[in-house]
Order: C-alpha cells, then sequence, then structure tokens
C-alpha cells in the first residue's frame, strides 16, 4: 500500500521511519526517536501497522520496554478494523506456515534435547513472536481465531532451541487461552512440548541457560495443568523434579530452583502428593544426610527441609508412616550441624522435629513417637 504523505509542522520522512522500524534487527534506541514520531502523527495505514508491529514484544532482542509501550500507546489511538484481516492473513499467517513447515522438518533432524534448528540462525523467523504480542494488545486478548494461531505458533516454536523456547513461553504468559473445542485441542500438544522443556538441565543444557527456560517454562505447565488438567499431571511433573534434581546437586541454584517446584506442586495438589510421597522422601532424606552437601551447599539442605515440613503439613497417617526416616535423618543432620558448627539449619531441623510431632499428636501416635524421640536421645 503506498505510503500516505500527510502535512505536518516539521519536516519528517515519514517512508525513512517506516523503512528504519522494518529493518531489523538494531539497538532498540535505533527505533526510538522513531516510534515516537508515528505516535505523534496522524498517519495511519497497513504499512504502519506493519512496521509498529514489529516492536510490540519487548521480550525481543530489538525490542525494549519503552518502545512496546509507545506501541501500546498507538494502538490504544487507532482503529484497526480495516487493516486486521489483511494483517493477519497476508503477514502474520505467511509468516506463521514457514515456520511450521521448519518446525515439521526438524522433527526428522533433531537429535534428543538438541535440535538442529536455531534461533539465532537467520533461517528462523522471529517476526511472528513480535507480530503476535501486537495482536494481542490489538485484539485486547479477546479473538478466538488470533488466540488460537498464537498457540500454533507457541507449540511449534518450542520446538527450536533454548531462546525460542523462552520466547514461546513468555509469549503464552501473555496470552489469554479461550475455552473452545479448537483450541482447547491445543492443549495436549502445548503440554507435551512444554514439559520437554523441563528436561533441559546440565549436562544436557548449560546452567545458565537452564535456570532461564526453567524459570519460564514450569509457571506455564503450573497453568496449564491447574486449568485444564488433574493432580496427576503434577504428579507427572513431581517425577521429572525429582529425576533432575539427582542430576543438578553440585548447581546449587538450580537445585533450590527445583526444591522450591516441589513445594509448589505439593501447594496445588496437597493430599495427591501421597501417590509419590515414598520418592519424594527418599530424594530429600539422601540430600538431608549427604555430607558433602552440608559441607559445600548447606543452603540446598535448608531447602529439602522446608520441602519436607510442607509435606508433614499435610496431616496423613501415611506420613507419619515415614517417622523413622524422618527422625532418623533430622538426628544425623543435627548431630553434624553441631559437630561442624554449620549455621543456619538448627532452627529448621527443630521446626521440622515439631511439625512431626504434631502430625503424630493428629493421628493419633503421640506415645509413639515420644518413645522413637527418646531412644534417639539415648544415642
Amino acid at each position: 500500500m503506498k505510503i500516505e504523505e500527510i502535512p505536518d509542522t516539521r519536516d519528517i520522512d515519514y517512508g525513512k521511519i517506516l523503512r528504519n522500524l522494518q529493518n531489523i534487527p538494531q539497538p532498540p534506541e535505533n527505533y526510538h526517536q522513531d516510534l515516537m514520531n508515528l505516535e505523534t502523527s496522524t498517519l495511519w495505514n497497513l504499512d504502519v501497522v506493519r512496521a509498529i508491529s514489529l516492536h510490540a514484544n519487548p521480550n525481543l532482542t530489538w525490542c525494549s520496554d519503552a518502545n512496546a509501550q509507545i506501541v501500546e500507546s498507538i494502538v490504544h489511538k487507532r482503529k484497526f478494523d480495516e487493516y486486521l484481516h489483511s494483517f493477519i492473513q497476508d503477514d502474520f499467517c505467511t509468516r506463521l506456515k514457514k515456520i511450521e513447515k521448519m518446525a515439521q522438518w526438524g522433527k526428522g533432524k533433531q537429535l534428543a534435547l538438541k535440535p538442529r534448528l536455531s534461533f539465532q540462525e537467520q533461517n528462523f523467523d522471529a517476526i511472528p513472536l513480535a507480530q503476535a504480542w501486537f495482536l494481542i494488545e490489538v485484539t485486547k486478548n479477546g479473538d478466538k481465531e488470533v488466540c488460537k494461531l498464537i498457540l500454533l505458533l507457541i507449540i511449534d516454536t518450542l520446538q527450536f532451541d533454548i531462546p525460542a523456547k523462552i520466547q514461546a513461553c513468555k509469549l503464552l504468559t501473555h496470552l489469554k487461552i479461550d475455552n473452545t473445542p479448537s483450541i482447547m485441542n491445543l492443549i495436549a500438544p502445548l503440554r507435551q512440548n512444554l514439559a520437554k522443556c523441563l528436561h533441559h538441565v546440565p549436562s544436557i543444557t548449560a546452567e545458565i541457560d537452564s535456570l532461564l527456560l526453567l524459570s519460564v517454562a514450569y509457571p506455564c505447565i503450573y497453568r496449564l495443568d491447574s486449568e485444564y488438567g488433574t493432580d496427576l499431571n503434577f504428579i507427572e511433573t513431581i517425577a521429572t523434579i525429582l529425576s533432575s534434581i539427582t542430576h543438578v546437586i553440585k548447581y546449587p541454584k538450580l537445585a533450590t530452583f527445583l526444591l522450591d517446584q516441589l513445594r509448589i506442586c505439593i501447594s496445588h495438589i496437597g493430599i495427591s502428593t501421597l501417590i509419590s510421597i515414598s520418592k519424594v522422601f527418599y530424594t530429600l532424606n539422601q540430600i538431608i544426610t549427604n555430607i558433602g552437601i552440608l559441607e559445600q551447599l548447606p543452603s540446598i539442605i535448608l531447602h529439602a527441609l522446608d520441602v519436607e515440613n510442607d509435606i508433614l503439613q499435610l496431616e496423613s497417617p501415611m506420613v507419619y508412616s515415614f517417622v523413622y526416616d524422618l527422625m532418623g535423618a533430622y538426628y544425623i543432620l543435627r548431630v553434624r550441624v553441631e559437630t561442624y558448627n554449620i549455621e543456619g539449619l538448627h532452627n529448621s531441623i527443630l521446626r521440622n522435629i515439631f511439625s512431626l510431632k504434631k502430625l503424630a499428636i493428629s493421628c493419633d501416635k503421640l506415645s509413639d513417637f515420644e518413645d522413637i524421640q527418646d531412644s534417639i536421645n539415648k544415642i
């Protein structure tokens, strides 16, 4: 469409502005003044829509919060009805189909968790991630067809490398999911691709990349499972966490992060945690009684104690049935803490023992608990 030149008190070349806005990627500051000029201008056509759509997603490298806010301001001032259909069909869907083909091709080319396709290579088109964010803003997160198209984009983008997965998760967080049959059919493949993200821990993935991805992927999984799944989905996630923890103990940030995720899962499903209680307590007690972890990374043990204390609040006889394992682990830890003067754990140990005593009372096992405690104190 021919750019409509309009009278202006300033000598502004809008054609140059639009060409620059579409020349990506550049540093965000290279676009800021151009976006400000468009915000104060009355110029409005499909070319402007195409140009500003590239700068709506603040998470992309050529975008910024400041520029995205200007785009949002322009969106609120303009009417899109005349251009929305053309933009979706001719711009967004065209690029979406190309990414879909690349994702399908990549399925046969990737090994395990390491896809050949790279988000940073030129053959991956990140522009739809900007356009999708823009469409969410334009439609006020309320268009079912746009929602479906963006979910398809997210599902495909999750099949690329770590930066692409991170962007897909951030886009999903921004998207309101409509409850229609065609959209609900996308939840299963969406969750499947999200669940694969949870396996990106060292040595498969570098620690910093793992943390960046997991910090956005886990909340997305929780959202889907809370709104569309069952407690069994959380049990599956717990199993993934327990498996991952054993591989990342020497990475304290990742280990504590995963233990915190375990607490989140427990808070979501409560008593259903008992389905995995044996594996959970086994893994946690292995951490609590590991002398190497105590000497080098006591913060990990502190987080493990926090998880166990959460479980003790469930007040179930099945939880109390692990009283010997728990009291044994706490005794070993307490002795080592006192012997080696390890700070920061003593109060948490006493808190857990007190919680276990409260559980014994609720299960009418106080006498049993006191006998066990007396036996341990005599050692």
